[in-house]
């Protein structure tokens, strides 16, 4: 009898993601062995939903690039001179309109 995966994913040399089958891990473990694979480690993990989807999309990707260029933004010194300019004409207003 053949004992396979439909559903996995390679990693990197040393991990791999199955999505099957999650309650037979001694058999995994055993068979794994048997092709003379060391196993380190074998763990179950979830992951919520949202976090599931935007990962599949690829939304994280974007997202973590729009965050990137707002820290960089802040990051600069001339945002800091537009933040001057800002509260300088805030201030400014504020006196003038008294």
């Amino acid at each position: 009898m053949i004992w396979a995966f439909s559903s996995y994913q390679v990693i990197d040399k040393e991990h791999i993601h199955i999505f099957e089958r999650l309650g037979e891990s001694a058999r995994l473990n055993m068979e794994l062995a048997k092709a003379g694979i060391p196993v380190k480690g074998i763990s179950i993990t979830s992951e919520e939903l949202e976090n599931y989807f935007l990962r599949l999309t690829g939304v994280t990707i974007v997202l973590n690039m729009i965050k990137m260029d707002v820290y960089r933004m802040f990051r600069t010194k001339s945002m800091y001179v537009i933040w001057i300019i800002l509260l300088a004409s805030a201030l400014l207003t504020s006196f003038l309109s008294k």
